[in-house]
């Protein structure tokens, strides 16, 4: 169904678009071909031009997602500098992981040795089943060990500028990874969740669009990013939680909505 929306908006906004050239080039060409100008009657058709390209660019921007997120991709370039992390991850850890009351302890002295992160400062030990990590800059990550999983979090939010997207994406993919790895962990989880400069979900809109301001009460909504995908998308009108069991996949989604480009093959 969503398929066969998308493809009548697509149809509208290309015939839309068609009519709109061929009425901006028309007076231009009657004109040519007058002996003398009739600017009144150009003017008046331009005018008609103007409300018209008015209509497709509204149309495009509430019906055609590419379109709505191409211009929020350019809203966004001149008013956004940063957003708004807090990514979390769940370690499932093998069964005899329950039995070893220093695994925490031994999991420390690893980090250690492998300096899980790039600004890896020290780890802080504060009982069997919680630590630290730091980093350089002060930033940390909260071990929680629970016997049969581990939970890592960062204490803070974290502002992110917009030019570093990409570098803090690796770097939590990759500590994720190590971590991962050190653990002998089985399986893991992952959450980020991500708050705009404006505290405004720019996908709200799109979500939204049909309905009028004054009928909506609240706004919750979860999908998954795909039928084979492992991945799931959590959003309200403030933020856009990501969930997956697959790193790659979280990572991916993570990339595709800080560039605002669908998340979805229909959103």
């Amino acid at each position: 169904m969503n398929e066969n929306i998308t493809k009548r908006n697509t149809f509208l906004l290309s015939l839309l678009t068609i009519g709109g050239i061929i009425l901006l080039i028309l007076p231009i060409i009657i004109s040519y071909y007058l002996s003398e100008y009739d600017y009144e009657w150009l003017v008046t058709a331009i005018s008609w031009e103007i409300t018209l390209w008015t209509l497709i660019v509204s149309f495009a921007y509430h019906r055609n997602r590419n379109f709505y997120l191409a211009v929020n991709r350019l809203f966004s370039f001149f008013t956004r500098s940063h957003s708004y992390w807090l990514p979390s991850f769940r370690f499932f850890l093998p069964n005899d992981s329950s039995e070893n009351n220093a695994f925490l302890k031994n999991l420390l002295e690893e980090i250690e040795k492998e300096k899980v992160a790039k600004h890896f400062n020290r780890t802080n030990l504060i009982s069997q089943q919680k630590a630290e990590i730091i980093l350089e800059k002060g930033e940390r990550y909260v071990l929680e060990f629970d016997d049969k999983s581990l939970f890592v979090q960062s204490d803070r939010i974290i502002t992110v500028p917009i030019g570093l997207y990409d570098k803090q994406s690796r770097f939590l993919s990759d500590f994720a990874d190590k971590i991962k790895e050190l653990a002998n962990a089985v399986s893991v989880t992952s959450e980020i969740q991500i708050q705009f400069e404006d505290k405004k979900n720019p996908y709200y809109g799109f979500f939204v669009n049909t309905l009028p301001n004054d009928l909506l009460d609240s706004f919750d909504i979860s999908f998954r990013t795909d039928t084979e995908s492992e991945c799931s998308i959590v959003a309200n009108e403030r933020k856009i939680i990501i969930k997956g069991k697959n790193l790659l996949h979280t990572f991916s989604a993570l990339k595709n909505i800080l560039a605002l480009q669908p998340i979805t093959a229909s959103l």
